[in-house]
């Protein structure tokens, strides 16, 4: 005899022991089961950059900076998608040196969600409901740089489904 043959019937066997296979002159019976499966959420996401340079030429004209991002997300029905942005540091100003304090960072993200952006946490950039797969863009607008040059600002990006 074969090893799965052999195992095959030592499991038959077993069941008609134990009386869970049919057998001649019995009834049958059967019941439903319930089954309940819980997923937790997952996210991916995608951006262009995680810094963000602002190009001055003209002092009096504030530069725009723009971040693409793409997030899938997968969560409960109904659940909310939050995509944050959080800056690391201080603006950079031109030659990697500390910018002065009065400048300030704009944003404006997906859904309208838009604030200056500080250094007090995570800023709410972009929300939306459900799981799905949204393309967008978050813009940055720089106000207060004294010369031209190149600004720059680290931003962490981070999508979540709480």
């Amino acid at each position: 005899m074969q090893p799965n043959a052999r195992f095959i019937g030592v499991l038959l066997g077993s069941l008609v022991a134990m009386g869970q296979a049919p057998m001649p002159g019995r009834a049958n019976a059967s019941a439903p089961v319930v089954i309940r499966a819980d997923f937790g959420s997952h996210t991916s996401l995608r951006v262009s950059s995680s810094q963000v340079q602002f190009d001055v030429v003209d002092p009096l004209s504030p530069p725009t900076a723009v971040v693409d991002f793409t997030a899938a997300a997968r969560t409960v029905r109904g659940g909310e998608v939050l995509l944050t942005a959080e800056p690391l540091g201080s603006v950079q100003a031109p030659g990697h040196g500390p910018a002065a304090q009065d400048l300030t960072v704009l944003y404006e993200g997906d859904g309208g969600n838009s604030g200056v952006v500080s250094q007090a946490g995570p800023h709410v950039v972009g929300r939306w409901v459900g799981s799905d797969v949204r393309k967008g863009r978050v813009s940055f607008t720089l106000h207060g740089a004294q010369s031209a040059g190149v600004y720059s600002l680290s931003v962490k990006f981070v999508l979540s489904a709480p």
